[in-house]
């Protein structure tokens, strides 16, 4: 038996103006008779980045007013090139509460996430310079679409709002400091970027790119594995190390009384091209006391003056098991029933508990391990997600999660059956939408259920500190 995932939409009708429809003005000319009508495209220099895509640190983009024209309007922005993006508004846009949304071209139902909850602040333009206000963005495998929009329809009856205008800044981060300009990456992922010829100004080192991370508390508290790895540079150019937060001065972390940095390392002399170097900073990090741990790690140029392009990634041994409706790209976590047992009538009663690295998970309802699911008839299917947030899902392990759900026969009797979901190798690295979903099928006798599992190395957004 097959049960369908597809899942409700909306639609929104509204007259037509400006920039209000995510196709290519040369799409739209052709369906609208307009150009205007389609996203509008941006350019490198209102990103503030270098023809060709690449980072520019010293410029931070331009300003870009816009105008909601009628009530519940939307306006698209075409984002062509990957990277990390500050996207916010200027002050008062921002008190106004106009908001966005980031979407892969290929996906406009489910928004990309920005990264952590933490907003941060950014001046744009020259002419006058324009401070924005909003949260970073790590976009790969583009294009993308930005979506501007206010959340209440209402929007031009608010007070000093009358026109819907609005002023929209989207900076192209350069990686220049610790703070507002660090670059964000994500675990096990492979960022590419290239560190511009000369000297480049950035803060508290010269000539330095850095980038915020995030490492994550295991479910039971425990050390974890992490290595940071440079690669795909030109031999004897570059140096990696692990910095302390402090944004006035590079303090290079230690484990042990050993530094944690690295540089010089090559194998192919003192070639100009990309060469098959490392450089590799291996190491464990305590269990953080807060959910989420910031690190910052720089790169920073060792020898010479010009450009050099990079690849980086950071490696955790911590696999994070979703329990739905924790990430909008996870769908909702069902308990599905096929067919239920035959000596329990018309009905099955099902409940679950769960370990995570040893750990008798409890929570919800009198702190209790062992939660009701509820009553299966054939076809029939639960949502998982209240009693898995009870027990603390998102699960974070370095060994195992059990789960282990019992039917209860109408005698009074019980069967269980266990199943595990094992880890993710450290050194697995792909996109992250790509989590690794398992469909696990459970039978108790000729009772047959199924439930959908997916894991990772990490959640796509944090609380960032």
């Amino acid at each position: 038996m097959f049960h369908s995932d597809h899942l409700g939409v909306s639609s929104n009708h509204n007259a037509l103006a400006d920039h209000c429809s995510p196709l290519l003005p040369s799409s739209a000319k052709d369906l609208y008779g307009s150009e205007q009508v389609g996203a509008r495209v941006l350019t490198e220099a209102e990103l503030g980045i270098n023809p060709g895509g690449s980072n520019n640190p010293n410029d931070n983009g331009d300003p870009l007013p816009g105008v909601l024209e009628h009530p519940g309007s939307v306006q698209w922005y075409y984002l062509e090139w990957d990277g990390a993006y500050l996207i916010g508004f200027d002050q008062a846009s921002y008190d106004l509460g106009y908001e966005v949304q980031v979407y892969s071209a290929d996906n406009l139902s489910r928004p990309v996430k920005a990264y952590g909850a933490r907003e941060y602040e950014q001046v744009v333009g020259t002419r006058p310079p324009v401070t924005v206000y909003g949260k970073k963005y790590v976009v790969q495998g583009g294009p993308f679409y930005i979506k501007v929009y206010h959340p209440t329809h209402q929007h031009l009856d608010l007070p000093g709002n009358a026109s819907g205008s609005y002023v929209l800044g989207i900076d192209a981060l350069g990686c220049t400091d610790k703070y507002n300009d660090a670059c964000p990456i994500f675990p096990n992922m492979n960022y590419a970027f290239e560190m511009p010829s000369g000297t480049f100004d950035s803060s508290p080192e010269k000539d330095s790119m850095y980038f915020d991370l995030a490492v994550e508390r295991p479910t039971k508290p425990a050390e974890q594995r992490v290595v940071f790895d440079v690669f795909n540079y030109p031999a004897n150019t570059l140096e990696s190390a692990l910095v302390y937060n402090d944004p006035t001065t590079d303090i290079v972390r230690t484990n042990g009384g050993i530094p944690l940095e690295m540089a010089g390392v090559t194998n192919q002399g003192t070639s100009s091209a990309a060469c098959n170097c490392s450089l590799s900073i291996d190491t464990d990090v305590p269990s953080p006391v807060d959910p989420s741990q910031r690190m910052v790690w720089r790169v920073r140029r060792g020898h010479g003056t010009g450009a050099v392009t990079f690849t980086v990634v950071w490696s955790t041994e911590l696999t994070v098991a979703f329990g739905g409706g924790i990430w909008d790209e996870l769908d909702q976590m069902n308990l599905v029933c096929s067919e239920t047992t035959s000596d329990s009538g018309n009905h099955d009663e099902i409940d679950t508990e769960v370990w995570v690295d040893g750990i008798h998970m409890s929570g919800g309802p009198g702190n209790a391990h062992r939660h009701d699911v509820g009553r299966f008839g054939d076809g029939e299917h639960r949502s998982m997600d209240q009693i898995n947030a009870w027990l603390r899902s998102p699960w974070r392990f370095k060994s195992e999660v059990r789960w282990r759900r019992h039917e209860t026969d109408t005698g009074g009797s019980s069967n269980q059956v266990d199943f595990e979901v094992g880890t993710i190798d450290i050194f697995e690295t792909g996109p992250f939408s790509a989590a690794v979903k398992d469909f696990v099928d459970v039978y108790f006798d000729d009772g047959h259920y199924s439930t959908e599992v997916a894991s990772n190395h990490g959640l796509q957004s944090y609380s960032a500190p």
